[in-house]
């Protein structure tokens, strides 16, 4: 679907376009999908990653800022960015 359908306007999607391409809307398969579509719009692409820097504090870095794990094995990430982390003072 989405190398057919892959327009969308801010109240949704166009349910001319989709039935040109040959796909029944009122499908509850299609629905979901759509809705669920409905719901990543405007998430990131994907999560990637660089190297901005190092963290540096007193104390475990967890009990300052949320972590979540980087696609690399036993690499983790700190959820806040540069600009946030330095105005914190870390």
């Amino acid at each position: 679907m989405s190398g057919l359908i892959w327009d969308f306007k801010d109240e949704g999607f166009d349910k001319d376009r989709i039935i040109s391409q040959g796909i029944n809307p009122e499908d509850t398969t299609i629905q979901k999908v759509l809705q669920l579509t409905s719901a990543y719009i405007g998430f990131p692409r994907q999560l990637g990653q660089h190297t901005g820097g190092f963290v540096i504090t007193d104390g475990k870095i967890s009990d300052l800022c949320p972590l979540l794990n980087a696609r690399m094995e036993n690499r983790t990430n700190i959820e806040w960015n540069k600009d946030d982390i330095e105005a914190l003072g870390f």
